[in-house]
């Protein structure tokens, strides 16, 4: 689910920022140049995103009067804003506008051209990207699991705790590992082996059908290699998601 949010979402902002490059490359396509000049600077109340303040921010909006070619004279407000303001009262600026309707006019310039459909396919793509790695690591875990389900010899090792792993969190949630021991009979070594992230606690699990041992899947020439195999525990508690 997750990996199918990112790519949808991603695909989504992606085809939003496509719609407005190509409708922005439309307009500029038809339209005529003027020169114009800022007559005022309207305020607008946004929501704030920067950690040292709260509530509302304002931003500053140029107004801008021109002239066309027939003689018009336009007064329109630019779409593009910032804090502190880009251009002051007074200022000559570029404009762009429709010679059959005047009042729709733009700023000559990259933020109020193409700043939004850049942003918006770049989020996107960021999105897809994410996805498609999520779908990657995805296949790589089940290929591994694969694997040690072929070669690996299975054994028992006792549990020997169940821990928060609190370097992970999803939505105010610490997944769960199982933690076991094995004697290496070729090390006489205590081996520890560690599950994947488990996102229900099998405490209560285990407890009730009184599970003292689990198996693992490893490596004979090297213990340091295994894959615990907890699929018997997520069928009936929750879900897993590998490291």
């Amino acid at each position: 689910m997750i990996k199918l949010a990112f790519l949808g979402f991603g695909v989504l902002w992606i085809a939003v920022g496509a719609f407005f490059s190509v409708e922005t490359k439309h307009f500029v396509s038809k339209s005529r140049k003027a020169t114009g000049t800022v007559v005022g600077l309207k305020k607008i109340w946004t929501s704030s995103t920067s950690k040292s303040t709260t509530g509302r921010r304002p931003v500053y909006r140029p107004v801008i009067e021109f002239q066309t070619a027939e003689g018009r004279r336009i007064q329109f407000t630019s779409s593009h804003g910032s804090n502190p303001p880009t251009y002051r009262k007074g200022d000559r600026v570029e404009v762009l506008y429709d010679p059959k309707n005047p009042q729709e006019s733009r700023l000559l310039s990259f933020g109020s051209l193409w700043l939004f459909p850049v942003m918006s396919i770049g989020i996107g793509s960021l999105l897809v990207l994410i996805g498609l790695g999520i779908w990657m690591w995805q296949r790589g875990s089940g290929k591994r699991m694969e694997w040690f389900k072929r070669n690996g010899v299975p054994i028992m090792a006792e549990i020997e705790r169940i821990s928060v792993n609190k370097k992970v969190t999803l939505n105010g949630k610490h997944p769960y590992k199982i933690y076991a021991r094995h004697l290496n009979p070729r090390t006489k070594q205590t081996q520890i082996f560690k599950s994947r992230n488990i996102w229900e606690d099998p405490t209560e699990y285990f407890s009730a059908h009184n599970i003292k041992e689990i198996e693992v899947w490893v490596t004979p020439q090297d213990y340091s290699k295994y894959l615990m195999n907890t699929d018997f525990i997520t069928s009936s508690v929750g879900t897993t998601i590998s490291e």
